[in-house]
Formats: structure tokens, C-alpha cells, sequence
């Protein structure tokens, strides 16, 4: 079973082995979502089943015919204080223990979601559309894009969504990724990364020097954007798999798939390289402890980083691929 993995007030890196408590939840969970207004957290299922755990307990599940055929992403709606779930073909929404709607506005094919708070809007990730949603589901704008959709990330500075999507030549092979920027329901720049550059991981916003960063999967790289403009490019560990920013010390950390490492980057500095388990496939940062826990997919554990030093090492279960903060 993949074990997700709930970090929660408590854990420090003065402990070498923080306690940790593995709950049974719906089969091979994918993805994980927290809601600060009930202190929920979602764990999405490959079946498009979703648990819901309050602190260390399964309190409810969801079934897939309420969400999709697969539970694969959510964002949280202060707005509306609503749980968006993107189920790969369409978004519900989640209250409490259960699914009370599905948005139609959203699209068929939704593959991942954002909230934006400088004007409330979710945007939906479908293949080859965007879908811009209002605080009460209306369709904002639906914005025409490649067909294969990577991630977003927000810039709380500039209020702009980036969203990230793979550029495929005519028999269907990756050859670059492009860098939507919006600003609300507005495309107002896009960069084009060519050359194999780009893939599926989502960017991540650095809001110390106002970049964003994009893995470059099968190069090995990072590429620093500012804007619409590429100001650099830094040579990290193979198969860049997740990326996160620490705003405690400023620091991207990037999760180096098949090197077994994880790539500290500050501005277009390589600042350090912190060796942790096999396959690690994500990143999530703590502010309880200003620590970095990456999930080792192979070898079943969760590192943890303060800086550029690993501080634990903690065992949990088999193939961990995602992890949420859960601030209750």
C-alpha cells in the first residue's frame, strides 16, 4: 500500500524519529489535501475514493462515484470554505465527510486545481483548457492551452497563476514545456521552454527573490523565471520530481528522483546538496519546525532537512509519493 504522510505540530528536528502513525485508507492513495477550516485532510485515491482524517484517525470516505475515476488533486476555498477535488473527469466539491456537488463549469478532463485569493477564482487544469472558476462556480473564462497540463503555482507579489503545460510534437512526443502566466482571467504572457526542457512537475513561487521555478525533468535542471523572462538555469540531481520553497530561510528544495538527492537552490544559486533515500517524489515544507520532509518512494521513508543538513530519517510505509501540513 502507498502510505501518505500527515506532519503534524510536534515534530521537530531536536528528534531524531518523530512519532508516526500509518491509517488504513482507500487503495494506492495518490494525492493529499488539507482544509484549515475543519482541519480535515483529504488522502485521494487512484480509485477516486477519498478518506478523510481528523488528526490521527479515518473519520469518513467518499466514494469514487462521487468524485471520478481518479482523486488526484485538491485545492481549499476560503471563499466558499469549500474542498475542490479534481477526479480526471471533473472537479467536486467536498464538505465535511462528503461530496455535495459537482461543477459542471469546471470542464471533463481536470487533472489538477489552484486557488487564487487575489480575486477568489480556482482555476482548473484540463487537457488543452484552463478553467477559471468564481466563488460561487461560475465560469470566469476558459483559456485554450497545450493539451497536457503540469502544474500551477501562485505569485503573491504580482498576483499572477502560473500554469505549466507540455508541449508535444505531431506523433505525440514531449519536445518543451510552456509557462502560462495569467493574471486573473487574463493571459497576459507565456514562456516557451523548447528543447526537452519543462515536464510535469509543478512550478513552485519563490516569494523571497519573486521567481518561479520549473523542473527540467529529463535534463537534470531548474530553470528561474521572473515574469515571463528566463534569468537562469541551475544543474540539480536526475529526474527533478517535486519542488518546494521554505520561506523561513528562503531556500527552493528541489527532489532529485533518480539520484537519490535533493538539489537546495536560493535565487540561481545551488546552495547545497542534501542526500536522502531512494526516489524521492516530494517535497512539503513544515512551519512548525521551518524543517523539509521529502518522501523516499523506494526505500519507504520521509527525510528531514534543516537547511542543507539531514536531521532524520523516519520509516513509514511502503512507497510514500505525497505529504501534506496539517497546521490543526
Amino acid at each position: 500500500m502507498i502510505t501518505p504522510i500527515i506532519v503534524t505540530p510536534g515534530m521537530t528536528s531536536d528528534a531524531s524519529i518523530p512519532s508516526v502513525s500509518t491509517l488504513s485508507v482507500g487503495s494506492f492513495p495518490i494525492s493529499l489535501g488539507y482544509n484549515p477550516s475543519n482541519g480535515y485532510v483529504y488522502a485521494g485515491s487512484f480509485n477516486g475514493s477519498v478518506s478523510v482524517i481528523s488528526g490521527t484517525e479515518v473519520i469518513g470516505s467518499i466514494p469514487s462515484s462521487d468524485i471520478g475515476y481518479t482523486a488526484q488533486s485538491f485545492t481549499f476555498n476560503p471563499s466558499n470554505q469549500k474542498e475542490y477535488v479534481a477526479g480526471g473527469d471533473g472537479v467536486s466539491l467536498i464538505s465535511g465527510l462528503s461530496a455535495i456537488a459537482n461543477v459542471t463549469n469546471a470542464g471533463s478532463t481536470s487533472q489538477t486545481l489552484i486557488y487564487d485569493p487575489s480575486n477568489a477564482y480556482v482555476y482548473v487544469a484540463n487537457l488543452g483548457s484552463i478553467a477559471i472558476l468564481t466563488s460561487d462556480n461560475g465560469l470566469k473564462g476558459n483559456l485554450a492551452v497545450n493539451p497536457r497540463p503540469g502544474g500551477f503555482t501562485f505569485d503573491a507579489f504580482d498576483n499572477y497563476t502560473y500554469a505549466s503545460y507540455v508541449i508535444q510534437n505531431t506523433t505525440g512526443s514531449e519536445t518543451g514545456t510552456e509557462l502560462y502566466v495569467l493574471s486573473g482571467a487574463n493571459l497576459i504572457g507565456n514562456v516557451t521552454l523548447e528543447g526537452g526542457m519543462g515536464g510535469f512537475v509543478a512550478p513552485v513561487y519563490d516569494a523571497c527573490h519573486d521567481y518561479v521555478y520549473l523542473a527540467n525533468t529529463s535534463i537534470g535542471s531548474v530553470s528561474v523565471i521572473w515574469g515571463a523572462t528566463v534569468v537562469g538555469e541551475v544543474p540539480v540531481g536526475q529526474e527533478p520530481a517535486s519542488l518546494a520553497y521554505n520561506p523561513s530561510n528562503n531556500f527552493v528544495y528541489v527532489a532529485n528522483y533518480n539520484a537519490g538527492t535533493v538539489s537546495v537552490l536560493s535565487g540561481t544559486a545551488l546552495m547545497g546538496t542534501v542526500t536522502v533515500g531512494s526516489s524521492p517524489v516530494a517535497v512539503a515544507y513544515n512551519p512548525y519546525d521551518g524543517n523539509m520532509y521529502v518522501a523516499n518512494e523506494n526505500s519507504g521513508t520521509v527525510s528531514v532537512v534543516s537547511g542543507t543538513t539531514l536531521v532524520a530519517t523516519i520509516p513509514v510505509g511502503k512507497e510514500p509519493v505525497a505529504l501534506v501540513y496539517d497546521a490543526s
